[in-house]
This record gives C-alpha cells, sequence and structure tokens, in this order.
C-alpha cells in the first residue's frame, strides 16, 4: 500500500448560492486500500464520491487520481463505478448475465467487433469471482436485487480495474445477499489486490472489514486507520464511541 492512488487537496465543494458541503479537506488513500465513507444523511458522502470522479467541480482545491490531477487523468477504464441497486431490468429484458457482462468490453473493441475467445474466457472468469458462473445464460431481469449487483461487478471486472468505487450499493438488497457481497469484496481486495472506496450505512460491516473508514462531519472528514487493528472488538470499539451517535 505504497502508491497513492487518490488524493484530495484542500479540497472545498459547494453548490451556486449555498452553504458548503465540504471545506478544506485533505485525504489521501494508497493501493489495495479497502476505505468506507460514512455519515449521516446530508453529510456529502455521494458528493465527495461524484468529486473523487470528477462528477462534480470543487470550488477550490487539487484532485489527484494516480498521481495525475484530475482533468488529466485519461485511464478510466481502470476505474469502476458501481451505484446503488436498482431494478432496471424487469424480467421480460432481453439480455442474458454473459452478454450484460460482454457488454463493458465493447467500449474498447468498438460496438460493431464481436467477442473473441479471450473475451469469453475473461467473462468467464469475472462471473466466477463473483460466484454467478451458473447463471451467465439466464436473463438478467430474472435475477434478485443482490445476484444483479454481483453481475454488475462483474461487468467491472472484465476491464480489470485498479480502483472500485462504491455509492451504497447494499440499498434494496435482501440480508442474506448483503453478507454474500461483503465476502465478494473481501476476495477482489485481498486477492486481486483492487482498491475499495464504497459509501455506506452500515457502520458495524464496514468497521469490520475496511482498512480506512471516513467519517463526515460538519463539512470535515474524520480519518480513522483501522488496517493495524487485529481484532474486531478494537474495531467495534471505534465504532461505537466514536460514530454510531454521530449517524
Amino acid at each position: 500500500m505504497d502508491e497513492k492512488i487518490l488524493e484530495l487537496n484542500n479540497l472545498t465543494f459547494g453548490y451556486e448560492n449555498g452553504e458548503n458541503l465540504l471545506e478544506n479537506v485533505d485525504l489521501e488513500i494508497r493501493s489495495g486500500e479497502y476505505v468506507g465513507i460514512v455519515g449521516k444523511n446530508g453529510s456529502a458522502k455521494s458528493t465527495l464520491l461524484k468529486l473523487m470522479l470528477g462528477l462534480l467541480k470543487p470550488k477550490s482545491g487539487d484532485i489527484y487520481i494516480k498521481g495525475k490531477k484530475l482533468n488529466e487523468f485519461k485511464e478510466w477504464g481502470s476505474i469502476g463505478y458501481l451505484s446503488q441497486q436498482v431494478r432496471s431490468f424487469n424480467s421480460n429484458f432481453p439480455a442474458t448475465v454473459e452478454e450484460v457482462v460482454g457488454a463493458n468490453l465493447y467500449s474498447k473493441k468498438g460496438i460493431i467487433k464481436m467477442l473473441g475467445r479471450k473475451d469469453r474466457e475473461s467473462i468467464e472468469e469475472s462471473l466466477k469471482a463473483v460466484g454467478m458462473e451458473n447463471y451467465k445464460t439466464r436473463i438478467i431481469g430474472t435475477l434478485s436485487g443482490g445476484q444483479q449487483q454481483r453481475v454488475f461487478i462483474a461487468r467491472l471486472l472484465v476491464s480489470n480495474p485498479d480502483i472500485i468505487f462504491m455509492d451504497e450499493p447494499l440499498v434494496g438488497v435482501d440480508t442474506a445477499s448483503q453478507g454474500d457481497f461483503y465476502e465478494i469484496l473481501d476476495d477482489l481486495n485481498k486477492k486481486l489486490g483492487i482498491s475499495l472506496i464504497m459509501v455506506t450505512h452500515d457502520v458495524v460491516e464496514i468497521f469490520g472489514k475496511a482498512d480506512k473508514v471516513l467519517l463526515l462531519n460538519d463539512r470535515k472528514i474524520i480519518e480513522y486507520d483501522l488496517s493495524d487493528m487485529a481484532t474486531q472488538e478494537e474495531r467495534m470499539e471505534i465504532a461505537e464511541r466514536d460514530i454510531k451517535n454521530l449517524i
């Protein structure tokens, strides 16, 4: 975890004619880190994520991805983004799981090019990574919300991302599927070395898993480095003491 993959320097953001939502924020995230972003409703969690992705522009300050200023960064194929689960696929939507995952390859190949053997192998490997290889011929709209989110992760994995940003990806997903989802994230982070940055309301779960938790409170970031905490008891003590009363 030596290379800085994301850096915010003295960042301030607010909408025109409104109060600032973030003020003078400094932050460093390093390669391979698993980072959770928490805070009460309206604390600008999703706003922070959008700033990191260049979807919003700050009033002042700088954002760097992999050492380059955000407006100079070109390697967007190495970045994945997973939004909140939305049942946008009805049961009659005419696309299989395999087709949904493979669609992400056309951005590199071009829409008229056919997928080759290596592409098919990449799709298969990505589906295996999320435990969905046996569903590749299923129609996407017939899957549960949790299964769809796993497919969407596989869709990101075919591009071999270094970083995956997630904005409350488990909203509307049942409890059992949430547990499976967190296990998949652990594997992506620990086995594949993918950096994860996730907005979540699940304080207990993220404190049990993440290397670092960012608490947004009063336009600032309070940073908790959990990487050296070996026991769940230590992590939960901080969650109970410092965070639950602020969310």
